[in-house]
């Protein structure tokens, strides 16, 4: 299109693909990025995980006890905790081992 001043101008129709150009560069949601609460959700279940195992090698009810129901707790706090796909990588054997 030529303007009044005799200079070339872009048409408003044109302004609009870069507009969606531009969206389409967005980055990923950080749900790909593990987060620190993700980690620490993780390693609480695991670090409980191995005091059940110790508990249950010595054999007192007591801890036995306490040791499931901390496990329990930090189970279902993982899975609620954990969304990105590095995470629900690290937690599945983690679950597995809970499960059996």
């Amino acid at each position: 299109m030529i303007n009044s001043l005799g200079l070339a101008t872009i048409g408003s129709s044109l302004i609009q693909p870069t507009a969606v150009f531009a969206q389409a560069e967005e980055p990923e949601p950080d749900e790909a990025i593990m987060s620190a609460a993700e980690k620490n959700a993780i390693l609480k279940l695991q670090d409980a995980l191995n005091q059940f195992e110790e508990d249950l090698n010595e054999g007192e009810p007591e801890l036995i006890e306490a040791s499931i129901e901390d496990s329990q707790e930090l189970y279902e706090s993982a899975l609620r905790t954990v969304i990105s796909e590095e995470g629900k990588a690290m937690l599945a054997p983690l679950i597995q081992r809970y499960q059996e």
